[in-house]
């Protein structure tokens, strides 16, 4: 395989298998919990057990936050490598393996759930990614501005652009949806006051202050645009004036 390749792929095996043990320790970690064990002893049996995979995150003093904390990061490690592969089909795979969580679960035992699906996934997907590049025919990573295109994930809030990704909260619902509604018909021209009936929909005014035309939703568009640059270093990928908006037609798929 390519030098490239190989990286990607030891990187990779090395992540998949922290995640194994991360999965263990949180499958053990939840036997503490159900035995009745207070969050002290919790907190010792995790930093004792994870102090070969480094940073043991002292400033936290909640054992179900350290627990949390490890799973986001190991996870934003995974996302960080897939991103830069220019099939975007091994992101959204990763990205969509989700763990069956009953309500009733153990916190920790989601957690160790939530490893264990998304170790599997990453299982998978190596060896996708040795088949798809053994000859060394095929661009591995992105390289300049041609190759960079756009999608947006609804399920997961989240814009692609090319190797970087852009998510939203869930606390703000005003921008994902408008590109859920733009992504839907990527090459139409929308006017800005199609979209006040969304903004409607989602927030609720007080007095005068509901906006009567498009600037409340153009203020929105700009500023997602800024966003985009500062993360993938593109400032056009909405075209964007005071009365319409689309998408930039040489991001699309």
């Amino acid at each position: 395989m390519p030098e490239n390749v190989t990286k990607l792929v030891t990187d990779l095996i090395e992540l998949h298998r922290e995640g194994v043990d991360f999965a263990n320790l949180f499958h053990e970690t939840s036997e503490l919990s159900k035995s009745g064990k207070d969050d002290q002893s919790i907190l010792e049996h995790i930093d004792y057990e994870l102090i070969y995979l480094g940073d043991k995150h002292e400033d936290i003093i909640s054992p179900k936050e350290k627990a949390k904390k490890y799973y986001d990061d190991w996870g934003l490690k995974c996302l960080d490598l897939l991103c830069n592969i220019v099939p975007q089909r091994f992101i959204f795979k990763f990205m969509n393996s989700k763990a069956q969580i009953q309500n009733d679960t153990d916190y920790y035992e989601m957690i160790a759930l939530c490893f264990d699906a998304e170790t599997k996934t990453l299982a998978e997907i190596i060896p996708e990614i040795e088949r798809e590049y053994e000859g060394g025919h095929k661009q591995l990573f992105y390289d300049d501005d041609k190759d960079i295109k756009v999608s947006y994930d609804p399920k997961t809030r989240t814009i692609h652009v090319g190797n970087k990704v852009v998510r939203f909260r869930e606390d703000a619902p005003f921008t994902p949806a408008l590109c859920e509604i733009m992504f839907k018909d990527p090459t139409k021209l929308y006017e800005l006051r199609d979209f006040q009936t969304v903004w409607d929909d989602l927030y609720d005014y007080i007095g005068n202050e509901r906006p009567s035309d498009w600037h409340r939703v153009y203020e929105v568009l700009k500023r997602l645009n800024e966003r985009i640059r500062n993360i993938a270093g593109i400032n056009d990928l909405f075209e964007l004036n005071t009365k319409s908006v689309r998408i930039n037609p040489k991001y699309l798929k």
